[in-house]
């Protein structure tokens, strides 16, 4: 799917005697947002091998289910953020056709909110502290606006797809990567002032860029 998304997939329609006209179709347009069908649900269910689970929130896009949201009540003593990803895991393992055009995980208690990849472990599942690339939200204050609007901004979400995820080969198996959020936003200002300095007025710039750990 992410292939698909990524590059443009052709379709041949029959249009007169010997003669085919080929139009191009995206499953997503990642370019402009406003061109897909958004939808988030509340209380998806799931029935798959005679197994029905519910998902607290879904995002799809053009049909497709891109995120898939575990909440968790803070005020509850046996719910976390662990039993959420854990959670998380148990509808993979039943309900695996839920995340096949998956881009990301995301717990949040409505408090603390962390963000994974489809392969990532518990530790794996990290922060979102900026949506704009420059304020940081300080640690110890609400997450979750922050994580919703940072990744799951039409726009963003679709940037972090195309852009920002990449797939490793560690030997047990693929493996899913997303980029961190430091290291999107340091990208993409390193694209912007690339392009600043190639333009007519722009002169030289100089970019420190550090490794980006895909």
């Amino acid at each position: 799917m992410w292939r698909s998304a990524r590059d443009d997939r052709h379709e041949a329609r029959s249009g007169a005697p010997c003669r085919d006209v080929h139009v191009q179709a995206r499953i997503v347009d990642l370019s402009d947002p406003a061109n897909n069908d958004l939808l988030v649900t509340d209380e998806f269910t799931v029935v798959e091998r005679e197994t029905k689970r519910r998902a607290d929130v879904v995002v799809f896009v053009n049909g497709l289910p891109l995120a898939v949201i575990e909440l968790k009540n803070p005020t509850s003593y046996t719910a976390s953020l662990s039993t959420a990803i854990s959670q998380l895991q148990t509808y993979k393992a039943q309900t695996p056709s839920l995340f096949r055009t998956n881009a990301a995980l995301i717990v949040t208690d409505g408090l603390t909110a962390r963000v994974g990849s489809l392969t990532a472990n518990e530790e794996r599942f990290l922060p979102w502290r900026t949506v704009d690339g420059r304020e940081t939200l300080r640690k110890g204050h609400p997450e979750n606006a922050t994580l919703i609007e940072g990744v799951l901004a039409p726009e963003r979400l679709l940037e972090i797809v195309r852009d920002f995820t990449a797939f490793m080969d560690h030997g047990t198996g693929l493996v899913k990567i997303l980029a961190g959020y430091h290291q999107l936003h340091a990208v993409r200002h390193a694209v912007d002032q690339t392009v600043a300095a190639t333009s007519p007025a722009g002169g030289i710039t100089l970019i420190f860029r550090a490794p980006v750990p895909f």
